[in-house]
């Protein structure tokens, strides 16, 4: 029987707002790789065992969509068009029913146009499984093994004393993204009591006074108590930042993921802030910076990215976007990849000219 996939590429760019935005959400953006999230979805479901791809979109999207498709040359048999945006099920039964309107009867595979598979062959490896109790009219999930508790997902819980003949488990219970409650609970069993302190200053970046604040109230909701010291600007750089553990800053951007992980990430680094040390991790950035190969190179940095995102111990609340501006009458600019404003030197680089 037909595997034919179904991407659902909707959303409301949220999450990762600035970068994303409503009618550019974050499966169009390049975040890993020089492909964007939906053409690497669109290369990963390519093949003999499937068949041109649908795509449940909304309208504001619709053009993005199907020039990025274009450009990757992706199978696509149809973008179907949701009046309104309402979740999976929805969009499920939207491509249901385009396909029984073709008096068809086909083995859907859903997919999520932002999710980062690394490993292709262990993901169709993991459909080939699946597709004969599709056959049987069940409905098969794909779930990833959880590193810890996150509000930002749901859980799937197995049928645990059942044996896994088939490669697949009876679903039990689908667990929710996880309310306050169940964050306190997990909190509670992390072995961690009473207040964390947090430490601010206006000179951490813009606005961080009021972002420790209300992340102060996001924590309260988890039954998480924030303590918020306010530092002052005079000396937070050098006596609290880097050196007093939780506190607020910010970082630039950097050229390349070997540059930002080496400054930041890897455990010899001056400026590992977070304390973050991992071995292994060091060990592929070593490798990388050697691996020729751009495809292994590509996978290795997503690697990297994922253990961070995991196990590290950095906090992102939000993105911040900065506009750099030379007139006519500046002097002594230099453009400087490594950073913004001539890499934090244009004050001392840049003149007005008579």
């Amino acid at each position: 029987m037909t595997i034919r996939p179904v991407i659902l590429c909707g959303g409301a760019g949220t999450r990762l707002w600035p970068v994303s935005r409503q009618h550019y959400p974050k499966q169009l953006l390049p975040i890993i790789g020089e492909q964007s999230l939906l053409q690497q979805t669109a290369a990963r479901l390519s093949g003999q065992e499937f068949a041109p791809s649908l795509v449940v979109s909304g309208e504001e999207q619709r053009f993005f969509i199907k020039r990025q498709l274009q450009d990757c040359d992706a199978a696509v048999e149809a973008i179907l068009l949701e009046p309104a945006g309402r979740n999976t099920a929805a969009a499920a039964a939207l491509a249901a029913s385009w396909i029984l309107a073709r008096g068809t009867d086909e083995l859907l595979l859903l997919m999520p146009s932002d999710h980062v598979i690394g490993d292709r062959g262990a993901f169709l490896d993991a459909i080939q499984t699946g597709v004969p109790l599709a056959e049987q009219g069940k409905i098969v999930t794909f779930g990833a093994e959880p590193s810890g508790p996150n509000t930002q997902y749901g859980y799937i819980e197995a049928v645990a004393d059942r044996n896994a003949s088939t490669g697949a488990l009876p679903i039990a219970c689908f667990h929710e993204k996880p309310s306050a409650e169940k964050a306190a609970e997990y909190y509670k069993k992390s072995g961690h009591s009473g207040s964390i302190l947090l430490r601010t200053s206006d000179v951490a970046f813009p606005g961080a006074v009021d972002a420790a604040a209300l992340y102060q109230q996001s924590c309260a909701k988890a039954g998480i108590k924030i303590e918020i010291k306010r530092e002052p600007g005079d000396g937070y750089w050098s006596e609290v930042w880097n050196k007093k553990p939780f506190s607020l800053s910010y970082w630039g951007g950097r050229p390349t993921q070997d540059q930002m992980y080496s400054t930041a990430y890897i455990s010899s680094a001056d400026w590992n802030d977070t304390r973050w040390k991992r071995p292994e991790f060091d060990k592929m950035v070593v490798a990388a910076r050697g691996e020729l190969d751009q495809e292994k190179r590509k996978k290795m940095y997503a690697d990297m990215g994922m253990m961070m995102r995991d196990q590290g111990g950095l906090i992102v609340p939000f993105f911040n976007q900065y506009i750099d501006a030379s007139g006519k009458n500046v002097e002594g600019w230099v453009n400087n990849p490594a950073q913004e404003m001539c890499n934090g030197y244009a004050l001392a680089l840049c003149w007005v000219a008579a």
